[in-house]
């Protein structure tokens, strides 16, 4: 029997592209991974479970099983304006992307963006939908779920749907930032439904960022990174909570158009390479729709 000379076992493996954003990922990573690793003290939670499983076979009782979630009306809105923008002979140069201890409430006070009346089309811009709900932290620590509205009031538990996501994601600890929003069966959001009071338990849960992850305080990483661990995170759709999709580049002023053809609220651009701030920050812009009636609710409040 021959022995396979060193260099044959890679050649059945294909040549991976490492992108600049894998590399920068991979740098980010080790500079901030410095300490000590006990592996002693890491819990492997599907290992966990499944023992608890057995054991509790074993013992004859009944196992528990997870309440099927109800039909979601969630569709990808950020595709809908690609297909708009396809349709008018304009596509897209950029790539799309579709990804310890709990702190005090407070000390997640989210970030804001800036109005604008002008999206950036710019390579160091990502741009989202803007949805029409309520801004919300979602905390879990272990078993309980905790939610925050922009002002720091706890609504936790005003919206079970969301809360019972948070559970079911495989990570137990973990902070996000995003949209609360009542969807209708167009997908689109319905604020007029959502502010009834009359749908709580059918809110979703757009996530947008991702501020803390098991005992790692992520704010500090550029929002490129952020969002590609909330990616993994959420890479199992579990109705409730989902991923709010984004654009980069140029293409910005296009989706604004698109997207107030489309009905929608507007845009939000965020710089790819900043750090979560608190407050209100310049590296986050917003441009809405003039004819959506979020614009209405404004002057009514002004």
């Amino acid at each position: 029997m021959r022995c396979r000379d060193q260099a044959e076992y890679f050649e059945d493996i294909e040549d991976v592209k490492i992108t600049k954003d894998m590399l920068d990922l991979a740098k980010h990573i080790v500079e901030q991974k410095s300490g000590h690793f006990e592996p002693e003290k890491f819990e492997d939670h599907y290992e966990t479970a499944l023992q608890e499983l057995l054991a509790q076979k074993q013992k004859g009782l009944p196992i528990a099983t997870t309440r099927k979630p109800a039909p979601s009306n969630v569709y990808n809105l950020m595709d809908a304006l690609k297909q708009s923008l396809k349709a008018s002979g304009k596509e897209s140069r950029g790539q799309a992307t579709s990804q310890g201890r709990l702190m005090p409430a407070r000390s997640f006070e989210p970030c804001l963006p800036s109005p604008a009346t002008v999206v950036p089309a710019s390579a160091d811009w990502l741009h989202e939908i803007k949805h029409d709900g309520y801004r919300l932290i979602v905390h879990r620590e272990g078993k309980r779920v905790r939610l925050f509205t922009r002002n720091g009031h706890d609504w936790s538990g005003r919206f079970p749907l969301i809360t019972e996501a948070a559970l079911r994601n495989r990570k137990t600890s973990f902070v996000l930032d995003g949209e609360a929003v009542l969807l209708g069966v167009d997908g689109r959001s319905d604020f007029n439904g959502l502010h009834s009071r009359k749908h709580d338990a059918e809110v979703e849960f757009y996530a947008f960022d991702l501020l803390m992850s098991d005992n790692d305080d992520l704010r500090e990483w550029p929002l490129f990174l952020r969002k590609g661990a909330l990616a993994r995170m959420l890479a199992r759709r579990v109705d409730g909570i989902f991923l709010s999709d984004f654009e980069h580049g140029e293409i910005g002023p296009e989706l604004y158009r698109h997207a107030c053809l489309m009905g929608l609220e507007g845009m939000v651009s965020k710089r790819r390479d900043r750090p979560y701030r608190a407050g209100r920050s310049k590296d986050w812009i917003k441009v809405k729709n003039r004819k959506h009636p979020a614009m209405g609710r404004e002057m009514e409040a002004s």
